[in-house]
């Protein structure tokens, strides 16, 4: 009965008494039934005339007014659907331009359950939603964004000065995270992001030295040198933390390096989830010097054979462009800048202790502006922004989303361009642009503070471009 409220249906009734609007068992816990905005009978009389059991009383409805089929939502409809439920029963389906599959995966669902629990500051129910989902969807694309929201909600619930109630909240989900190392089930950056979050675990739980050893063996060994840099800063934070920043006489490299790798060696022997991540980083760093070395030896062959196999060299450079466009970023750095990025890390880790406050701070910029591709001399430099080749709208950012988001958009060309958005039922409840734009590549903001959770709908005209692309607004 349930599925009739609001539901604009025609109903009509054989006059035969053996006939009824719906039959079935009916459930006596419940007084009062809702088939408000249905048509009942052609004249749109109270269904309670019409809805009764084989004894007393009749079926009691909230229906209180009349309702007809003229009655319909104003949307814009271009055409129907009926199908022919049997039994004398069409059911009619209206359709307008702007309709699409509404069907939303499983994971979705449940990630936006659980960014809803977050935001409500319900953090129990949404460290159990996102649980559930990393759980179940081994291959969702809310995995790893899942990391960092769980993480978030247990720093949410780390509101007692209790050091006992903070070590059993961060303990749980460092079990957690070990567990998922462990199988072995996840691709290499969710174990990435989850060693990377038990570290910080321990640094909740003021487990300084474990923190330590951790960010060393990432600034080490990983096979991304821009995740080493970065990890070096973590552990000279950990330091600060304990007070040791400066303590130390610097030593030489070869002494620290020394030094380093038996600490890493001894900790590993009792944690079988570093060699865990040891293997996942020794494969991927075998990998990246296998690929460097196949780049120099093609390099080679085609500078020596260029004159005799010049639209061979040409077919691979080809080949070369399109693999390496797949592969991570990790891959694409060339030689020198990787080794560049490793020593910077290692050297931090061996001198950030010993340097001052305005030292660390210049060095600190220094290594940022590398990570982004820039140096000291260009940092002020204004780059020239290439026009975009082709129309295209992409998914909003972030998504599910909570009240505000943002949607990127190109344009190859000058001219009028409509940017809308639509609700579930593909009425027009925005625009969001409307007007004649240059070529170029633009961002624009949606707030759904004034409307309710659910799916909506954005769609792009430029031209004779049209797109359409879902989004899910989750308070």
């Amino acid at each position: 009965m349930h599925l009739i409220y609001y539901g604009h249906n025609q109903f009509s009734k054989n006059s035969d008494p053996l006939y009824f609007h719906i039959s079935g068992a009916l459930d006596s816990t419940v007084e009062t039934y809702s088939a408000a905005e249905n048509a009942w009978c052609s004249s749109g009389e109270n269904p309670v005339n019409y809805l009764y059991t084989s004894g007393n009383p009749y079926v009691i409805t909230d229906f209180s007014d009349s309702y007809t089929c003229n009655q319909l939502p104003v949307v814009q409809y271009t055409g129907s659907v009926i199908t022919n439920m049997g039994f004398g029963i069409n059911d009619t389906l209206f359709t307008n331009p702007y309709s699409t599959n509404t069907y939303i995966p499983q994971d979705e669902i449940l990630y936006s359950q659980a960014s809803g629990y977050t935001s409500g500051g319900q953090y129990l129910d949404a460290i159990n939603s996102y649980k559930n989902l990393i759980n179940t969807y081994l291959e969702s694309q809310y995995l790893n964004t899942s990391l960092y929201d769980i993480f978030d909600c247990y720093q949410g619930l780390d509101t007692s000065s209790n050091n006992t109630y903070r070590d059993n909240l961060y303990s749980d989900l460092k079990t957690f995270l070990n567990d998922k190392i462990q199988r072995r089930n996840y691709n290499s950056e969710f174990i990435d992001i989850a060693y990377y979050l038990e570290n910080m675990c321990e640094v909740n739980m003021e487990n300084y030295n474990d923190a330590l050893t951790g960010f060393e063996f990432i600034a080490m060994f990983h096979p991304d040198a821009e995740m080493r840099l970065l990890a070096s800063w973590d552990y000279d934070e950990v330091q600060d933390l304990m007070g040791q920043s400066g303590a130390q006489k610097e030593v030489t490299a070869k002494q620290f390096r020394k030094k380093v790798l038996s600490e890493i060696e001894n900790a590993m022997k009792n944690d079988s989830t570093m060699r865990v991540v040891s293997r996942m980083y020794k494969q991927q760093n075998e990998e990246i010097d296998n690929t460097y070395a196949n780049k120099t030896k093609t390099s080679k062959f085609n500078n020596e054979n260029n004159s005799k196999i010049k639209t061979d060299n040409a077919s691979k450079k080809d080949n070369t462009s399109k693999e390496n466009s797949k592969r991570p970023k990790i891959m694409q750095l060339s030689k020198e800048v990787r080794e560049d990025l490793m020593q910077r890390a290692e050297d931090n880790l061996r001198g950030l202790r010993t340097m001052n406050t305005e030292s660390k701070i210049k060095k600190h910029k220094e290594d940022i502006l590398l990570i982004a591709g820039l140096t000291a001399a260009t940092e002020k430099k204004i780059e020239t922004t290439s026009l975009p080749l082709s129309y295209s709208l992409s998914q909003n950012y972030p998504n599910p989303f909570n009240p505000v988001t943002k949607i990127n958009y190109e344009l190859p060309g000058d001219g009028k361009v409509k940017l809308m958005i639509y609700d579930i039922l593909g009425r027009e409840i925005r625009t969001l642009v409307n007007e004649v734009k240059q070529a170029g590549k633009y961002t624009v903001e949606f707030n759904g503070s004034n409307f309710a959770s659910g799916v909506y709908f954005y769609r792009i005209e430029a031209g004779k471009f049209t797109d359409v692309k879902r989004m899910v607004l989750v308070k």
